[in-house]
């Protein structure tokens, strides 16, 4: 796991480095989008037994949405996705459903950069109604 978030300190700091950017040849763009996947990645594998550093990534990757996107990198949807994983995990059912909810409703999936796919979502929304913690589920298609 401490390689992981290795790579995602790597990452940052190449983003960070106009310098590092041009000796790798690595556009800035590049860079921000190879360091949200690299949060997302460090979020996924500590879920499971570092839930507090899976919230902090989670959160990490909310601050670098506006950083992002004024480059062309849309990662707000995979960055909600997280955040609803980590709220389930912690007990938060009725907000983890509603950011579910709020994602599947969404138009622009399809312009994100780290894909997020709604069938996963539906899936995950599916699983988190079947323990009956939180309200009936209605569809819109």
């Amino acid at each position: 796991m401490d390689l992981i978030a290795d790579r995602e300190t790597i990452f940052g700091i190449v983003r960070r480095n106009t310098a590092l950017q041009n000796v790798l040849q690595l556009k800035q763009s590049h860079a921000i989008l190879l360091e949200a996947k690299a949060v997302v990645k460090t979020i996924n594998s500590s879920r499971t037994y570092r839930k507090q550093a899976a919230l902090a990534g989670a959160m990490y990757l909310t601050k670098l949405i506006p950083s992002c996107t004024k480059l062309g990198i849309h990662v707000d949807a995979v960055a909600d996705r997280q955040m609803a994983s980590i709220l389930w995990d912690q007990k938060e059912p009725e907000t983890s459903v509603r950011l579910l909810r709020t994602l599947i409703d969404r138009k622009d999936m399809i312009q994100q950069s780290i894909e997020v796919g709604k069938a996963d979502l539906l899936a995950q929304l599916v699983s988190c109604s079947a323990s009956h913690c939180v309200p009936e589920l209605t569809f819109h298609a």
